[in-house]
């Protein structure tokens, strides 16, 4: 893989990666033989992102797949929106999310600040039957409801109700996560 910034400026900065995956049939380490890239361009000033995306799969059935995204956080708020776009030969999709959290009851830290509602809504459209990219075989259409709450130490507790439509049929969808980030320093720092 190679990235990194193509322009860095006060007002925006323009990042891109480039890859080439080799196959390999290894159990533990599988891969398929792909080559894509992505581009996004980034504004400071408004906390926005956009990006585009593309990858070729090189081995058995030779694909193209597409994508987009963009990515808002605006400046003094604890709002976030985050959307993708995807398509490939056999489908097409996107999600939206929305999440917030109040900073007017002690601000983020406080009990009520670590509250985190957040809203997703995600569609599956089929361009054909074919299963090749692990995606649901029909027209599926999701909306999940989740709570999440930010303990210290980048630890969080997060919970999501979702309700799934497709002419499979429909479905309830629970789920529950503890999640830790584990941080750890790439080399030793200097002391001042």
């Amino acid at each position: 893989m190679l990235r990194g910034s193509a322009a860095s400026h006060r007002k925006y900065s323009i990042d891109y990666a480039a890859y080439f995956s080799a196959r390999s049939g290894n159990e533990q380490f599988n891969a398929e033989r792909s080559s894509g890239g992505r581009v996004s361009l980034y504004l400071p000033e408004q906390r926005l992102e956009l990006g585009l995306s593309y990858n070729r799969r090189l081995q058995e059935t030779q694909e193209n797949f597409y994508g987009a995204h963009l990515w808002w956080e605006p400046k003094g708020t604890a709002f976030r929106l985050r959307s993708e776009f995807a398509r490939g030969h056999h489908a097409q999709g996107y999600w939206v999310e929305v999440d917030y959290r109040t900073q007017a009851f002690g601000g983020l830290d406080s009990f009520i600040g670590r509250f985190e509602p957040v809203f997703r809504m995600q569609q599956t459209f089929r361009r054909d039957t074919v299963e090749s990219d692990g995606l649901p075989l029909v027209n599926t259409q999701r909306a999940d409801f989740g709570l999440d709450y930010n303990l210290p130490h980048n630890t969080r507790i997060i919970t999501s109700y979702a309700r799934q439509f497709s002419s499979a049929g429909n479905r309830n969808i629970w789920q529950t996560e503890i999640v830790y980030r584990f941080l750890f320093p790439a080399w030793r720092g200097k002391s001042k």
